[in-house]
């Protein structure tokens, strides 16, 4: 009898230890995921120009709290369109006063590329306030076209002087005499049984070009709007992705939708999005394994919807939601 009390109390041990490692490697996931992620982004100073023109491109770096020891860059444009004049070093990491060291800075006209790279030094600490990498001078070499301002690759160091796997490109479009033609986007957000939704955050963004914009909401309405430029933030052919995200948890849904030249030439469309049902359906509702309990294998796979963005049901998981489904799987 003592035996068998043994082994029940050692397995149920087990279990414990076991669930206890998953919640040790949630809880470093979770550490590593509330890490922030620095943003470098290509910000012409006139989107539209014309032959002979010169204009300034910035190389904007956002931190996003991280501290930023040095950057590197590459980065493509159409040689038959633009050339470059000069490649001109910014105040970002230096704008506390501190020393900076030129590692790399190259414009090759003949190939459409530049380069440019720089650190602090002397310190052993890095810049956390978003600021100017670098100015470039182009001169317009022809007389029509659009011209992508294309990040290739980048390396962004942390104190530690390693790369930072985890940022935002944001790359940049010059239109030479393009006609400026407003692209208007416009719909209403609905619930799943169709009621509005009021006051929801929807982020547009153009996945060629990796632009996002948040379009504007009417206040207390389901209704919203963006207004963009037909030759520069958007083309036929382009594929735009719609995150509506509502004011209460567990609403949000994306939709990826490929605009058309017959709306480039209408200049817009509207688009209603409706929300699916609630992401708790998934491992709790009841046509799930075991109805309102979870599973191990529906707790193993929340972790993996959570671990890499993947949606259910429309929606992104946050580590709050994570926690509700463990908390659940442990009762």
């Amino acid at each position: 009898m003592e035996n068998k009390i043994n082994k029940v109390s050692t397995m149920r041990n087990n279990k414990l230890i076991g669930k206890t490692i998953i919640i040790i490697f949630l809880i470093l996931f979770t550490m590593q995921a509330a890490y922030a992620v620095p943003v470098i982004s290509v910000e012409p100073s006139c989107p539209d120009v014309m032959e002979n023109n010169r204009f300034i491109v910035n190389i904007d770096i956002d931190p996003d709290s991280t501290q930023i020891l040095g950057v590197e860059y590459t980065l493509s444009f159409n040689n038959n369109l633009l050339k470059v004049l000069n490649q001109d070093k910014g105040q970002f990491l230096s704008q506390d006063g501190v020393d900076t060291l030129d590692i790399l800075n190259i414009f090759d006209n003949d190939n459409g590329v530049i380069k440019y790279g720089e650190i602090r030094t002397g310190v052993d600490y890095g810049v956390d306030i978003a600021g100017t990498l670098a100015t470039i001078e182009f001169e317009v070499i022809s007389n029509s076209g659009l011209c992508e301002l294309r990040i290739e690759k980048t390396i962004i160091s942390n104190t530690s002087a390693q790369e930072i796997q985890d940022i935002i490109i944001n790359n940049g479009r010059i239109g030479i005499d393009q006609p400026l033609t407003s692209f208007f986007i416009d719909g209403y957000v609905f619930y799943e049984d169709g009621s509005d939704c009021n006051n929801p955050v929807v982020i547009i963004t153009n996945l060629d070009l990796e632009r996002e914009w948040t379009a504007v909401i009417n206040d207390n309405s389901n209704y919203y709007q963006l207004m963009l430029n037909s030759s520069v933030d958007i083309l036929a052919g382009e594929t735009l992705q719609f995150n509506a995200i509502g004011p209460n948890a567990g609403q949000s849904t994306v939709v990826e939708y490929t605009v058309s030249q017959a709306q480039i030439d209408d200049g817009g469309f509207e688009l209603n999005i409706n929300f699916g049902s609630d992401w708790r359906d998934e491992w709790m509702g009841k046509n799930s394994e075991e109805g309102s309990a979870v599973t191990t294998s529906e707790l193993q796979d929340a972790i993996h919807h959570w671990l890499d963005d993947e949606p259910v049901r429309g929606y992104v998981l946050l580590t709050s939601d994570l926690q509700e489904v463990i908390t659940v799987w442990m009762t």
